[in-house]
């Protein structure tokens, strides 16, 4: 296959996309974009390769063509992430380098996009310090590809037996991936990110580059100027795509054909026309030919310049750290070809020896992982933090008047137990669902406190909503434990109970399974309330962490008054839609959010915690929704409360109780023991709205211990109490 400087101009204009969209330069929204023409390059070229191969030996020989890929990727990606994970380590807070140790695990592994998919990371909104290896994913699906893709050729060609030319049949197995993928990433959910890193739904792309391949007619023969207006069309499609699209663009899918289909037009009309003239230009080809190691180093760089920064006390503006990040990754990329890429691709021996090229990759993946069991090995965060003579307890809220707060009295929390950052953990909860699930479990699966309880004639209550719901469960079970309320929670990742369409800010599609999941859920209380009646409904919720729209697919935008319309449709159906239950309703306001992670702050100072303090007026969510849940709250059957002091007592909000306790678990979340010794102020706070007044009395329960104490623990079989 003769060389064509044209696709290493058109790997220049990926990689350029690519970086642009990284480094937050305007215009480029949508520069992700640029892998997709990686994956359509790919395609093309690697299929071409194979087939003349073919054509020229009657078959494939794979091991040969493993070792060229070995040769040509995994030395320098093995170079690339051993010093971002060096450098990571040393510059990135103590309690990050777990995380980071185990993202290049299986980044050298290559099954980096599947460990993105379950985590349900979203790339369009994810930060270059989310994982300083987060773009091998492109990377693993390429090498899946190459594994894969000589083993189904060659499979297909011995099923051939005779009937039909190579490139027939090649093209009926490209054209079979192209169609089964494609259905695959436009039907896929990407609800989780999980669409997005899949390799299933990004097969397609790499598979139509090789049916252009085998099964596209040259256009050498058409004239000069349709040779043109082909690739000058197909380049623009790309760079519509970097431009046109955005975070909010649900992707791959379909949409993934525009970057796709354009640069195949482009390799399609052939290295004569004015258009590829321009992309074999040698500025471009000198780029080009180094993309791949401009790749591997430009997305690290981006998160270690301002982590440098930051650890030497350096002020370094959003440019200055784009410019310093790229100049050095540009100065790596030319040494790395250098000194690493070219020397062992075009190596003698291993050129000669497709064994010996393999056991070089292999050694290099040996090497890379020693390094990672020695950075495992440093400190994670577990050190203990300096909380010595911490003197009058500043954060600490009034202390309990009894005749006054009887939810204070009946409570009392475990003694606190002062924890590292890396115990600071989310809390948890039975009935909790992710962004794919619209299960809605039984009332018995999600009674908080245990399901034998001796006495359960007090309040029944029951908690619904998000994460930011989830993470007073904790407290609403110590309630439970220690009292006769009767507890149950639902909740489910990034889902408002309040009925609005709602659009995930990750990935911009609307979130159905949220939809789907809200009335089940109301149904499923109806049902509960006719078997023993619920007296209160307490709603959580994050801040405006999902774009509110109209079911017509429009976003309401950032007008106040469009977005406090939506949220109190959306309020007023959600009551409506609860009414039949009988309950008393309580929406609970957001707590403040630090917009970085507690812990990790921590284990980056743990001898000063007061470095992780934080303001908490910016800190607090869109009270636009609290605005409209206020208006809402008619003080009869309707309540809102307001939680943020029970989370941050002061301003500024100290990351840690003066007994040890550390507040959040990440950058927004109340750590789970924290939200344990919320338990008497939480009770409390229901009782302070009204919300509980001429209901059934809570008391404390004889038996009750703290959570996980086999005092507290009752006799197996007693069943539930019988309904009320």
């Amino acid at each position: 296959m003769r060389y064509r400087p044209d696709i290493d101009g058109l790997r220049a204009v990926a990689v350029v996309l690519v970086i642009a969209y990284h480094a937050a330069i305007p215009g480029f929204s949508g520069g992700y974009v640029g892998v997709d023409v990686f994956f359509a390059v790919s395609g093309f070229l690697i299929t071409g390769l194979l087939v003349a191969e073919i054509e020229e030996r009657g078959g494939v020989a794979v091991l040969a063509f493993w070792a060229r890929r070995v040769r040509r990727l995994i030395p320098l990606a093995a170079v690339v992430l051993v010093t971002t994970v060096a450098l990571g380590a040393a510059l990135s807070p103590p309690l990050a380098r777990p995380t980071l140790v185990a993202d290049a695990r299986s980044a050298l592994l290559y099954v980096s996009n599947w460990r993105f998919a379950d985590r349900a990371v979203a790339y369009s909104d994810a930060s270059v310090t989310d994982s300083l290896v987060l773009h091998y994913w492109s990377l693993s699906i390429e090498e899946q590809f190459y594994v894969l893709w000589p083993l189904l050729i060659s499979g297909a060609l011995l099923l051939r037996r005779g009937r039909g030319s190579c490139r027939r049949v090649l093209a009926m197995v490209a054209a079979s991936v192209v169609c089964a993928s494609l259905a695959w990433s436009s039907a896929a959910s990407t609800a989780a990110g999980t669409s997005y890193f899949s390799t299933a739904a990004r097969l397609w792309e790499i598979a139509l580059g090789a049916l252009v391949a085998v099964a596209a007619r040259p256009m050498a023969n058409n004239r000069m100027g349709l040779r043109g207006v082909v690739a000058g069309a197909g380049l623009l499609m790309a760079l519509a795509g970097a431009v046109v699209y955005g975070a909010a663009t649900p992707y791959p899918g379909w949409r993934a054909a525009l970057p796709v289909v354009g640069t195949l037009l482009v390799i399609a009309a052939g290295p004569g026309s004015v258009v590829n003239g321009l992309l074999a230009r040698e500025p471009l080809v000198w780029l080009g030919k180094r993309s791949y190691a401009l790749y591997l180093w430009h997305w690290p760089l981006l998160g270690l310049v301002p982590l440098a920064a930051d650890r030497w006390g350096l002020e370094a503006s959003h440019p200055v750290a784009v410019a310093v990040a790229l100049v050095a990754a540009v100065a790596l990329a030319a040494a790395s070809r250098a000194l690493v890429e070219e020397p062992i691709r075009h190596a003698r021996r291993l050129v000669a020896s497709p064994r010996l090229s393999l056991g070089v990759g292999a050694g290099a993946m040996v090497v890379a992982a020693l390094a990672l069991v020695g950075v495992s090995r440093l400190p994670a965060g577990d050190t203990p933090l300096d909380l010595a003579a911490p003197g009058p307890d500043p954060t600490a809220i009034e202390p309990p008047d009894p005749g006054s707060s009887p939810g204070r009295v009946l409570v009392t929390p475990p003694p606190p137990r002062p924890v590292s950052p890396a115990d600071a953990r989310l809390p948890t909860v039975t009935c909790w669902s992710d962004q794919i699930d619209e299960l809605v479990p039984d009332p018995a699966s999600c009674r908080l406190g245990g399901t034998d309880r001796p006495d359960a004639s007090g309040p029944r209550i029951v908690l619904i909503g998000d994460s930011h719901a989830r993470m007073w469960a904790p407290a609403l079970e110590l309630i439970a434990d220690q009292t006769n309320v009767d507890a149950y929670a639902w909740t489910k990742n990034s889902c408002f109970v309040q009925d609005a369409v709602t659009y995930l800010r990750r990935t911009g599609e609307r979130y159905l399974s949220c939809e789907t999941w809200r009335p089940i859920l109301f149904s499923r209380l109806a049902a509960m309330s006719a078997d023993s009646p619920i007296d209160l409904i307490v709603i959580g919720r994050k801040g405006r962490q999902n774009d509110l729209g109209y079911g017509s697919g429009r976003h309401v935008g950032s007008d106040p008054e469009a977005i406090k319309a939506v949220w109190r449709r959306g309020v007023r159906a959600t009551i409506d839609a609860l009414r039949p239950t009988g309950a008393r309703i309580v929406f609970l306001g957001d707590v403040p959010r630090p917009g970085f992670s507690i812990p990790e702050c921590l284990s980056a100072h743990p001898g000063d915690v007061e470095a992780c303090a934080f303001a908490v007026g910016p800190a607090m969510g869109d009270e636009l929704l609290s605005e409209v849940e206020r208006e809402a709250a008619d003080g009869v059957t309707v309540f809102w409360a307001d939680t943020a002091s029970l989370a941050c007592p002061t301003d500024p909000c100290a990351p840690v109780t003066p007994d040890g306790v550390i507040r959040y678990a990440d950058s927004h979340h109340l750590a789970e023991q924290y939200s344990v010794q919320l338990a008497p102020e939480l009770l409390h706070l229901l009782e302070a709205t009204g919300a509980l007044d001429d209901l059934a009395p809570a008391r404390p329960v004889a038996s009750a211990a703290p959570p996980g104490d086999p005092r507290g623990q009752t006799a197996q079989g007693a069943g539930r109490p019988p309904p009320r």
